[in-house]
């Protein structure tokens, strides 16, 4: 028992020692002691708490990206939200103001003014961005003027749509509604309504005709085939010649007005000769080669010269076609009438005129036939100058 005990005793004083780098079996030199069971243990620890902190410092850098990370994902999460709501709002706030325009139509009264005073208080109730930005708006346009806003293939539609930045909609051809819709910004729609209010009342606007001026011109209803001329050849003639562009109110329009666009000097040039037109009957621009011959011709013999019925003026304007006489208007106290033709033909017809008044000078004093043939008419009983003869009817020259 002794020895076991010592011999315990000894190896607690003496415990193991850790083989040293050199070699096994070989002891470590006394200049170098050997590590302690203690350092041993120490070591290994020491080490891995240098791990952990090494470790430790990583997972907080991870940490803190991820932090980042998912603060930024937050961020732009909550910013979507808003976004969402915001439109959601928007929305309301735009069917709320529709609800409450239809309700105060049915309510009140639908006149422009009511509808414009309703349209402006929805869009100062809407938010930014929702109706201001957004705007559509109604027009109700006769279909006869679909032609001249569509234009040649499209392009005057699209010339205003691209022009404006506005959509323009028209409904469909076979569709009853005269009703135009214009949709866009603010701006957008107002500059295409008044290019199209424009076109539609004078036949142009600064988007069709750009630096283009307007004028116009009375024609009354008894003179619009004159200007009009045949197949419309002297409305032709005149925009040729002047460089513009002469819109005639249709026979359905009770508008007498005639508008003339172009440059300032051109209008004001094609006006003075439509003037002329209506005043002689012709111009050198509508009937090239024309002539006016001024006839002395008594008032008194007025009756003769047009004849029972208008019989002896049309037939000798027949025979020389296509001349036209004149006469003064009833009442005046000219004494003359005007010819006006192609030069042959007018040289022919005054020739005419001044043998049946010589003719019925001779018969005044002689009582007989002149050298012509034709037998005078004798003059009304009511001793009127014009004879009692029926009013002359224009002609569509």
């Amino acid at each position: 028992m002794k020895k076991e005990e010592s011999k315990d005793s000894k190896q607690k004083e003496s415990p193991k020692t850790s083989k040293p780098s050199g070699g096994a079996g070989v002891s470590p030199s006394p200049a170098t002691p050997p590590p302690t069971a203690v350092s041993a243990v120490v070591e290994p620890a020491v080490d891995d708490k240098k791990k952990k902190k090494k470790k430790g410092g990583n997972n907080a850098a991870e940490a803190t990206a991820t932090a980042g990370d998912e603060a930024e994902w937050e961020t732009a999460v909550d910013k979507k939200k808003e976004k969402q709501l915001k439109r959601q709002a928007d929305k309301a706030v735009e069917a709320a103001a529709s609800l409450l325009l239809s309700a105060s139509a049915a309510a009140m009264p639908t006149s422009a003014a009511t509808r414009s005073l309703l349209a402006a208080a929805a869009a100062t109730a809407a938010p930014s961005g929702v109706l201001n930005d957004s705007k559509s708006l109604s027009l109700d346009i006769d279909k006869k003027h679909y032609p001249k806003i569509i234009g040649k293939g499209g392009e005057t539609l699209k010339l205003f749509c691209e022009k404006t930045g506005a959509k323009i909609e028209l409904p469909k051809r076979d569709s009853s509604s005269s009703t135009i819709t214009i949709s866009g910004t603010e701006e957008a729609v107002e500059a295409a309504r008044k290019n199209l209010e424009m076109l539609v009342e004078k036949g142009y606007c600064p988007l069709t005709d750009p630096g283009v001026v307007g004028g116009s011109i009375s024609v009354p209803e008894k003179s619009k085939a004159l200007l009009l001329g045949p197949q419309g050849a002297h409305l032709k003639a005149l925009q040729t010649a002047f460089t513009v562009k002469i819109s005639v109110p249709n026979s359905e329009s009770s508008s007498s007005q005639v508008q003339i666009t172009g440059e300032t000097a051109n209008v004001k040039k094609c006006k003075a000769e439509i003037k002329a037109l209506l005043n002689d009957g012709f111009t050198e621009v509508t009937h090239p080669g024309w002539v006016k011959e001024t006839v002395a011709f008594p008032q008194s013999m007025f009756g003769i010269l047009i004849g029972p019925k208008g019989n002896t003026i049309k037939s000798i304007q027949g025979n020389n076609k296509p001349v036209k006489i004149n006469m003064p208007d009833k009442g005046s106290l000219e004494d003359n009438v005007t010819v006006i033709g192609p030069a042959p033909q007018v040289e022919r017809t005054v020739k005419a005129i001044q043998a049946l008044q010589a003719s019925r000078e001779a018969a005044n004093n002689e009582d007989d036939l002149d050298s012509t043939g034709m037998s005078p008419a004798p003059l009304a009983d009511s001793g009127d100058a014009w004879g009692g003869a029926a009013p002359l009817q224009d002609e569509d020259w």
